[in-house]
C-alpha cells in the first residue's frame, strides 16, 4: 500500500513563462501546472523529482534572472536617452518583435524612473509614446501593460 502524497508549489513573484511549466512537466505527467501553481498528489507511486532538487533550482534560476536583469538596468542606464531612440526605431518597425523589445527597455525604465523617484516623468514619456503612436493598435495595446 502507497502512502498519499500531496505537493503544491505557488509563484509568487511572477507567472510561470512557458520554459517554466515545461520544466515542470517533465516533472510529472499528471501535475496540475497553470502559470501560477503547480499541484499534484500521489497514491500509487511518487514525484519523480526531488521537493528540495526542485526549490534549490528555481532559486538558482531566479538568481541567473536578477544577474540578467541588473545588467539590462545598468545598460539602459549607461544608454540615458539613447535608450528612447532606441524604442522609437524598435516602435517603427512595426512589428511583434519590434514592440517587444521596445516593451522590453520600456519596463527597463519604468524600473529605473521609479528607483530615481522619477515615476511622473515616465509616465509623461509613456502618454507622448501612446499618443504619437496610437494608430499601432498592437504597439498601444502591449502598452497598457506598462506600469506608470
Amino acid at each position: 500500500m502507497s502512502e498519499y502524497r500531496y505537493y503544491e508549489f505557488q509563484a509568487i513573484e511572477r507567472p510561470l513563462d512557458d520554459a517554466a511549466r515545461k520544466a515542470l512537466r517533465a516533472m510529472s505527467t499528471r501535475a496540475r501546472i497553470t502559470a501560477s501553481s503547480f499541484t499534484n498528489t500521489y497514491e500509487w507511486g511518487n514525484f519523480w523529482g526531488s521537493p528540495q532538487d526542485l526549490m534549490a533550482r528555481w532559486e538558482r534560476r531566479k538568481d541567473e534572472e536578477a544577474g540578467a536583469s541588473n545588467q539590462r538596468l545598468a545598460a539602459a542606464k549607461r544608454q540615458g536617452e539613447g535608450a528612447w531612440e532606441q524604442i522609437e526605431r524598435d516602435i517603427e518597425r512595426r512589428n511583434a518583435s519590434g514592440y517587444t523589445s521596445a516593451m522590453k527597455t520600456l519596463q527597463d525604465l519604468g524600473i529605473l524612473a521609479r528607483m530615481k523617484g522619477d515615476a511622473a516623468a515616465f509616465a509623461g514619456r509613456i502618454a507622448r509614446l501612446r499618443q504619437a503612436h496610437s494608430r499601432k493598435t498592437g504597439f498601444i495595446a502591449r502598452l497598457k501593460d506598462i506600469a506608470t
